[in-house]
């Protein structure tokens, strides 16, 4: 996620910023390919592993955990955007 990240952040922009608005569209259709393509990866051999070595409540208490570090993020983001 985080290469996608990158990516979205500078390449896709910078192909934005030098092309005509409809190949910026395929700049964002790219990104989202990238996401997509992380999210069917995870959800096929993350998710699978997981699953295979934690119960509902350590499934669960992961849930938490990862949800607790996404906002945290959100947070950071938010004040370098300020």
């Amino acid at each position: 996620m985080i290469d996608a990240l990158a990516k979205e952040s500078v390449i896709y922009r910078a192909i934005e910023g030098v092309e005509s608005i409809g190949e910026s569209t395929r700049a964002d259709q790219r990104f989202v390919e990238i996401i997509m393509r992380s999210i069917e990866t995870e959800h096929e051999e993350t998710f699978g592993r997981l699953a295979q070595r934690f119960d509902a409540a350590g499934l669960a208490e992961l849930g938490g955990s990862f949800s607790a570090a996404r906002d945290k993020l959100a947070l950071l983001e938010e004040a370098k955007a300020a």
